[in-house]
C-alpha cells in the first residue's frame, strides 16, 4: 500500500473509533432536563413559584410567579458567557448568569407591562440541589448553544 494511502486509511480508522468531544459531555436534552428539575419549584415559605423553561431551543426563560404578577427573564444562551456562570451553595442556592461583554441582552417583562433589559440573570436552585453542579450544567448548556468566553 502506498504511504499516503496507508496514512489516509489510518486517519480514517482513527476518526471512526475516537469519540467526538460533544459526546464526552451530556447532550442538550439531558442538560436541559437536569437544569429544569432543579430550578422549577414552589417556595415552601411563600406563594412564590419559580419556573424555568425553554420556549425555543437555546432560549432560557425564567419566571418568578407571584399570586398577582409574573416577572419573566428571557435570554438566548449563546449571548451568555460560560466562564461567568456562578453557582453557589449555602443558605441560598442560586445561579448567576452573565452575558458576554456585559451586554444588556436579558429581557425582563412583568405582567403589568413594565419591561427592561439587563446584563445578568439570577436563578434560584431547589433546596435539595447543589448550586455549583447546576452552575456546571448551565456552563455546558451555554457551550452547546454556541456561547463563548470573553477573550480576557
Amino acid at each position: 500500500m502506498n504511504s499516503w494511502k496507508q496514512t489516509a486509511f489510518t486517519f480514517a480508522a482513527f476518526l471512526l473509533v475516537t469519540p467526538a468531544s460533544s459526546q464526552d459531555r451530556p447532550s442538550y436534552e439531558e442538560t436541559v432536563q437536569y437544569i429544569v428539575d432543579r430550578t422549577s419549584f414552589r417556595n415552601p415559605n411563600s406563594n412564590l413559584r419559580y419556573a424555568l423553561e425553554f420556549p425555543e431551543r437555546c432560549t432560557i426563560k425564567y419566571s418568578n410567579v407571584y399570586p398577582d404578577m409574573v416577572v419573566a427573564h428571557t435570554v438566548a444562551a449563546k449571548d451568555l458567557d460560560p466562564a461567568e456562570v456562578e453557582g453557589r451553595n449555602g443558605e441560598f442556592r442560586d445561579i448567576f448568569l452573565i452575558t458576554r461583554e456585559n451586554r444588556e441582552m436579558v429581557q425582563w417583562a412583568n405582567t403589568d407591562g413594565r419591561r427592561r433589559t439587563a446584563a445578568s440573570m439570577h436563578i434560584f436552585v431547589h433546596i435539595g440541589a447543589e448550586g455549583t453542579r447546576v452552575g456546571r450544567a448551565f456552563e455546558n448548556l451555554i457551550r452547546l448553544c454556541g456561547g463563548q468566553e470573553e477573550l480576557f
